[in-house]
Protein backbone atom coordinates (compact mmCIF):
# COMPACT_ATOMS: atom_id res chain seq x y z
CA UNK A 1 0.00 0.00 0.00
CA UNK A 2 1.28 3.38 -0.73
CA UNK A 3 0.76 6.27 1.78
CA UNK A 4 0.12 10.21 1.74
CA UNK A 5 -1.88 12.54 3.97
CA UNK A 6 -4.39 12.81 1.31
CA UNK A 7 -4.71 9.24 -0.67
CA UNK A 8 -3.67 6.27 -0.48
CA UNK A 9 -3.99 2.96 -3.03
CA UNK A 10 -3.95 -0.58 -2.78
CA UNK A 11 -3.86 -3.60 -5.26
CA UNK A 12 -7.14 -6.18 -5.12
CA UNK A 13 -7.08 -8.86 -6.86
CA UNK A 14 -9.44 -9.22 -9.84
CA UNK A 15 -9.89 -5.63 -9.97
CA UNK A 16 -6.00 -4.26 -9.37
CA UNK A 17 -5.49 -0.44 -8.52
CA UNK A 18 -7.37 0.99 -5.91
CA UNK A 19 -7.20 4.58 -5.11
CA UNK A 20 -9.06 5.75 -1.54
CA UNK A 21 -8.69 9.82 -1.79
CA UNK A 22 -9.43 12.41 0.54
CA UNK A 23 -11.88 14.94 -0.87
CA UNK A 24 -12.93 18.27 1.25
CA UNK A 25 -16.05 18.79 -0.84
CA UNK A 26 -17.26 15.11 -0.30
CA UNK A 27 -19.86 14.71 2.44
CA UNK A 28 -19.85 10.88 2.23
CA UNK A 29 -18.22 7.69 0.89
CA UNK A 30 -18.45 6.81 -2.48
CA UNK A 31 -17.17 4.71 -5.16
CA UNK A 32 -16.28 4.79 -8.98
CA UNK A 33 -15.30 2.10 -10.99
CA UNK A 34 -13.63 2.51 -14.58
CA UNK A 35 -11.84 0.37 -17.48
CA UNK A 36 -8.61 1.57 -15.36
CA UNK A 37 -8.91 2.15 -11.51
CA UNK A 38 -11.11 2.32 -9.12
CA UNK A 39 -11.55 5.19 -6.52
CA UNK A 40 -13.20 5.73 -3.38
CA UNK A 41 -13.76 9.16 -2.17
CA UNK A 42 -14.21 9.70 1.48
CA UNK A 43 -15.09 12.96 3.82
CA UNK A 44 -11.39 14.57 4.96
CA UNK A 45 -11.87 14.22 8.02
CA UNK A 46 -12.86 10.37 7.53
CA UNK A 47 -10.09 8.11 8.40
CA UNK A 48 -8.88 5.91 5.42
CA UNK A 49 -9.85 2.80 7.66
CA UNK A 50 -13.36 3.48 6.54
CA UNK A 51 -12.85 3.70 3.38
CA UNK A 52 -11.03 0.58 3.24
CA UNK A 53 -13.62 -0.81 4.79
CA UNK A 54 -16.54 0.50 2.35
CA UNK A 55 -14.48 -1.26 -0.45
CA UNK A 56 -14.49 -4.62 0.96
CA UNK A 57 -18.26 -4.62 2.20
CA UNK A 58 -19.02 -3.76 -1.56
CA UNK A 59 -16.57 -6.12 -2.97
CA UNK A 60 -18.83 -7.91 -5.17
CA UNK A 61 -20.44 -5.21 -6.63
CA UNK A 62 -17.03 -3.44 -7.37
CA UNK A 63 -15.88 -6.62 -9.24
CA UNK A 64 -18.95 -7.30 -11.16
CA UNK A 65 -19.05 -3.48 -12.29
CA UNK A 66 -15.30 -3.57 -12.93
CA UNK A 67 -15.85 -7.08 -15.27
CA UNK A 68 -18.57 -5.20 -17.24
CA UNK A 69 -16.57 -2.09 -17.69
CA UNK A 70 -13.08 -3.11 -18.41
CA UNK A 71 -11.95 -2.96 -22.33
CA UNK A 72 -12.94 -6.50 -24.22
CA UNK A 73 -11.54 -5.31 -27.30
CA UNK A 74 -8.99 -6.59 -29.45
CA UNK A 75 -7.08 -5.87 -32.62
CA UNK A 76 -6.06 -8.39 -35.49
CA UNK A 77 -4.38 -8.82 -38.59
CA UNK A 78 -7.01 -7.74 -41.57
CA UNK A 79 -9.53 -6.13 -39.24
CA UNK A 80 -12.02 -3.67 -40.70
CA UNK A 81 -13.62 -1.54 -37.82
CA UNK A 82 -16.66 0.30 -39.38
CA UNK A 83 -17.31 3.95 -38.92
CA UNK A 84 -20.12 6.43 -39.57
CA UNK A 85 -17.27 8.32 -41.74
CA UNK A 86 -15.52 5.56 -43.27
CA UNK A 87 -13.64 2.20 -42.58
CA UNK A 88 -10.44 2.08 -39.98
CA UNK A 89 -8.44 -1.16 -41.79
CA UNK A 90 -5.97 -2.95 -39.11
CA UNK A 91 -2.87 -4.96 -40.86
CA UNK A 92 -0.62 -6.57 -38.06
CA UNK A 93 2.42 -8.17 -39.03
CA UNK A 94 4.46 -10.34 -36.56
CA UNK A 95 7.65 -9.12 -37.68
CA UNK A 96 9.37 -7.30 -40.00
CA UNK A 97 11.87 -4.07 -40.96
CA UNK A 98 8.69 -1.34 -41.49
CA UNK A 99 7.60 1.20 -39.16
CA UNK A 100 4.33 1.55 -37.62
CA UNK A 101 2.28 3.82 -40.23
CA UNK A 102 -1.13 5.39 -41.25
CA UNK A 103 -2.40 5.99 -44.78
CA UNK A 104 -5.53 8.06 -45.42
CA UNK A 105 -7.67 7.37 -48.60
CA UNK A 106 -11.10 8.69 -49.73
CA UNK A 107 -13.49 6.79 -47.08
CA UNK A 108 -11.02 4.68 -45.32
CA UNK A 109 -7.96 5.17 -42.96
CA UNK A 110 -5.31 2.41 -42.89
CA UNK A 111 -2.94 1.21 -40.62
CA UNK A 112 0.23 -0.53 -40.36
CA UNK A 113 1.41 -2.28 -37.50
CA UNK A 114 4.77 -4.42 -36.56
CA UNK A 115 4.26 -6.64 -33.04
CA UNK A 116 2.85 -9.40 -31.04
CA UNK A 117 -0.74 -9.41 -31.29
CA UNK A 118 -1.10 -10.83 -27.95
CA UNK A 119 1.25 -8.64 -26.04
CA UNK A 120 -0.92 -6.44 -24.02
CA UNK A 121 1.30 -2.85 -24.53
CA UNK A 122 1.11 -4.13 -28.06
CA UNK A 123 -2.71 -3.98 -27.89
CA UNK A 124 -2.33 -0.93 -25.61
CA UNK A 125 -0.48 0.87 -28.50
CA UNK A 126 -2.65 0.34 -31.28
CA UNK A 127 -5.35 1.87 -29.17
CA UNK A 128 -3.69 4.98 -28.64
CA UNK A 129 -2.52 5.36 -32.22
CA UNK A 130 -6.15 4.67 -33.38
CA UNK A 131 -7.79 6.52 -31.22
CA UNK A 132 -5.90 9.62 -32.30
CA UNK A 133 -6.78 9.07 -35.62
CA UNK A 134 -10.65 8.23 -34.54
CA UNK A 135 -11.10 11.05 -32.56
CA UNK A 136 -10.34 13.52 -35.18
CA UNK A 137 -12.70 12.06 -37.08
CA UNK A 138 -15.32 11.63 -35.05
CA UNK A 139 -15.03 15.65 -34.52
CA UNK A 140 -15.59 16.42 -37.48
CA UNK A 141 -18.40 14.12 -38.59
CA UNK A 142 -20.44 14.76 -35.31
CA UNK A 143 -20.11 18.41 -35.31
CA UNK A 144 -21.17 18.43 -38.85
CA UNK A 145 -24.71 16.31 -37.75
CA UNK A 146 -25.00 18.18 -34.92
CA UNK A 147 -25.16 21.73 -36.90
CA UNK A 148 -27.12 19.95 -39.56
CA UNK A 149 -29.67 18.51 -36.91
CA UNK A 150 -29.51 21.71 -34.99
CA UNK A 151 -30.44 23.93 -38.05
CA UNK A 152 -33.56 21.45 -38.74
CA UNK A 153 -35.62 21.57 -35.82
CA UNK A 154 -34.32 25.36 -34.71
CA UNK A 155 -32.15 24.58 -31.87
CA UNK A 156 -28.76 26.98 -30.64
CA UNK A 157 -26.31 24.84 -28.99
CA UNK A 158 -23.37 27.17 -27.82
CA UNK A 159 -20.23 24.85 -28.43
CA UNK A 160 -19.19 20.77 -29.20
CA UNK A 161 -16.57 18.73 -28.04
CA UNK A 162 -15.80 15.26 -28.06
CA UNK A 163 -15.16 12.85 -25.04
CA UNK A 164 -14.41 9.90 -24.44
CA UNK A 165 -16.28 9.14 -20.99
CA UNK A 166 -16.89 5.93 -19.61
CA UNK A 167 -20.40 5.89 -19.00
CA UNK A 168 -22.60 8.38 -20.82
CA UNK A 169 -23.19 8.81 -24.51
CA UNK A 170 -23.69 12.87 -24.11
CA UNK A 171 -24.51 15.75 -22.42
CA UNK A 172 -25.66 19.51 -22.48
CA UNK A 173 -24.45 22.25 -20.08
CA UNK A 174 -26.61 24.91 -18.67
CA UNK A 175 -24.81 27.20 -21.36
CA UNK A 176 -26.17 25.01 -24.00
CA UNK A 177 -22.69 23.05 -24.50
CA UNK A 178 -22.77 19.68 -25.85
CA UNK A 179 -20.04 16.75 -25.21
CA UNK A 180 -20.68 13.78 -27.38
CA UNK A 181 -18.84 10.64 -27.12
CA UNK A 182 -16.41 9.82 -29.93
CA UNK A 183 -18.31 6.03 -29.96
CA UNK A 184 -21.38 7.53 -30.95
CA UNK A 185 -19.44 7.29 -34.87
CA UNK A 186 -19.52 3.59 -34.45
CA UNK A 187 -23.31 3.40 -33.99
CA UNK A 188 -25.84 2.62 -36.45
CA UNK A 189 -27.09 6.39 -37.99
CA UNK A 190 -29.80 6.70 -36.65
CA UNK A 191 -28.49 5.91 -32.89
CA UNK A 192 -26.58 8.08 -33.44
CA UNK A 193 -29.00 11.02 -34.74
CA UNK A 194 -30.99 9.54 -31.46
CA UNK A 195 -28.30 10.79 -29.02
CA UNK A 196 -27.33 14.15 -30.99
CA UNK A 197 -31.13 15.60 -30.47
CA UNK A 198 -31.50 13.36 -26.96
CA UNK A 199 -28.74 16.66 -26.11
CA UNK A 200 -30.19 19.12 -28.47
CA UNK A 201 -33.26 18.85 -26.63
CA UNK A 202 -32.06 19.74 -23.13
CA UNK A 203 -31.40 23.33 -24.76
CA UNK A 204 -35.17 23.57 -24.14
CA UNK A 205 -35.86 21.56 -21.28
CA UNK A 206 -33.21 20.86 -18.83
CA UNK A 207 -34.44 17.88 -17.29
CA UNK A 208 -35.91 14.79 -18.02
CA UNK A 209 -39.65 15.75 -17.62
CA UNK A 210 -42.97 14.70 -19.26
CA UNK A 211 -42.35 17.94 -21.39
CA UNK A 212 -39.14 16.96 -22.22
CA UNK A 213 -39.96 13.31 -23.72
CA UNK A 214 -43.08 15.30 -25.16
CA UNK A 215 -40.13 17.51 -26.97
CA UNK A 216 -38.17 14.83 -27.81
CA UNK A 217 -40.90 13.23 -29.71
CA UNK A 218 -41.80 15.72 -31.89
CA UNK A 219 -38.28 15.10 -33.14
CA UNK A 220 -37.87 11.53 -32.82
CA UNK A 221 -40.89 9.53 -32.44
CA UNK A 222 -39.53 6.09 -31.59
CA UNK A 223 -36.97 7.62 -29.17
CA UNK A 224 -38.33 4.67 -27.08
CA UNK A 225 -37.45 2.31 -29.31
CA UNK A 226 -33.87 3.71 -29.92
CA UNK A 227 -33.03 3.84 -26.64
CA UNK A 228 -33.72 0.80 -25.70
CA UNK A 229 -31.40 -0.42 -28.98
CA UNK A 230 -28.81 1.76 -27.68
CA UNK A 231 -28.70 -0.29 -24.31
CA UNK A 232 -27.34 -2.94 -25.99
CA UNK A 233 -24.32 -1.53 -26.94
CA UNK A 234 -21.36 -1.70 -24.35
CA UNK A 235 -18.32 0.94 -24.08
CA UNK A 236 -16.63 -2.02 -22.71
CA UNK A 237 -16.91 -4.11 -26.37
CA UNK A 238 -15.74 -0.79 -28.50
CA UNK A 239 -12.65 0.97 -29.74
Amino acid sequence: MNYSLTRRQLIVPEVGAVFIVKRRNSRRISIRVTPRHVQVSIPYRVNFGEGERFLFKNLDWVKSRYNELKYKFNFYDQQIINTLFGNIHINISAQGNQKNRCIREPGKIIFYFVGDIADTGFQLLIRRRVLQELRKEALKYLQERTDDLSRRYGLVYHGLRVSSALTRWGSCSARNAISLNYRLVLLPAELCDYVILHELAHTVHKNHSKAYWAFLATMVPDYEVRRRRLKQYRFSDMV
